[in-house]
């Protein structure tokens, strides 16, 4: 790991002590800011937070898992109700939007209340972030502007449709990214965008799950990007609650929208099959109470055709 001085650059504060906590991959670091000196101390998450850190990571293999699904899905039973393309799209959007420990990092400490502000952003990090929400909005509204019941797209095939607004995407992508003062309100924008640009997929999906039988592939997959963005949120919970520190609240948010939208369709998607067991359940139970029923009129009938023939030869 490399030293704190060489991610963060050198520091200077007033003469107050100010303690703060940076979550660094598998560290947290708890800083003193007195005077001149910069002390870090080296502290195992693990010991500090072990079940933020365990749900944190059990979140990232989920993720793992949900691309490596999509791609077997895909290679197996085709597409379900998009089109590939759209698919290989959302994998990079994921990838994109996969969290990494610099990321972190610095949403961590961007906004400190410091006094003087000190700049503690590491080298190249606006850069990164500006591409990365680069390509997250032109992906996101090349997907979004797609599935837009416009006349060309309902002319056009789906992945003709995609690629037709992929370039024009791309430059209303670099032209917001590069106007906005603030890279990360630029990286939530994307990530919001993101989020948005999920629901006709999802709602492609549910609606080719209607017509067909049951898809368990994409009903795991969606379940487990779902658990993915859930599992993410106690990173941002646990640094304004738990460990007292400011939580960024551009990177919070999308998160939350994210994940609300994946879970709504997981449960839209998990709840179907059993609507259908229950009312499958409800037609046997329809159907056998139909067939005692006609068992019994063929008693009765059989016992009358009985007491006729009897009547009939005491009249004989």
């Amino acid at each position: 790991m490399p030293p704190i001085s060489s991610l963060f650059g050198t520091c200077s504060a007033n003469t107050h002590t100010l303690r703060r906590l940076i979550h660094r991959g598998q560290y947290i670091f708890w800083i003193e800011f007195d005077g001149m000196s910069l002390e870090p101390i080296e502290v195992p998450l693990w010991r500090f937070v072990p079940f933020f850190y365990r749900l944190q990571k059990a979140g990232d293999i989920l993720w793992i898992a949900a691309i490596c699904l999509l791609l077997y899905r895909l290679l197996t039973k085709g597409p379900s109700g998009i089109s590939v393309l759209t698919q290989c799209l959302n994998l990079v959007a994921f990838l994109c939007a996969f969290p990494s420990s610099e990321t972190r990092t610095a949403m961590t400490i961007r906004y400190a209340e410091l006094d003087p502000p000190i700049p503690v952003i590491p080298s190249g990090f606006d850069m990164a972030v500006k591409i990365t929400s680069t390509i997250l909005t032109a992906i996101s509204l090349s997907i979004l502007l797609s599935k837009i019941p416009t006349p060309s797209n309902v002319s056009h095939h789906a992945t003709h449709a995609l690629v037709h607004y992929i370039f024009p995407a791309l430059w209303v992508a670099i032209i917001i990214n590069h106007a906005m003062p603030v890279p990360d309100i630029a990286w939530g924008f994307a990530q919001n965008l993101l989020a948005v640009a999920q629901v006709p997929q999802l709602l492609a999906i549910y609606r080719n799950e209607k017509r067909r039988r049951w898809d368990v592939w994409m009903v795991s997959y969606v379940s487990l990007v779902a658990c993915w963005r859930i599992a993410q949120l106690p990173h941002w919970i646990n640094m304004a609650l738990v460990l007292n520190v400011q939580t960024d609240p551009i990177a919070f948010y999308p998160t939350v929208v994210h994940a609300t939208i994946w879970a709504e369709f997981m449960l839209l998607l998990g709840i179907r099959p059993v609507r259908q067991a229950i009312y499958l359940r409800g037609d046997e139970e329809k159907l056998s109470a139909f067939e005692s029923e006609s068992d019994d009129d063929e008693r009765e009938y059989e016992k009358g055709g009985l007491v006729s023939e009897k009547s009939e030869s005491i009249l004989a």
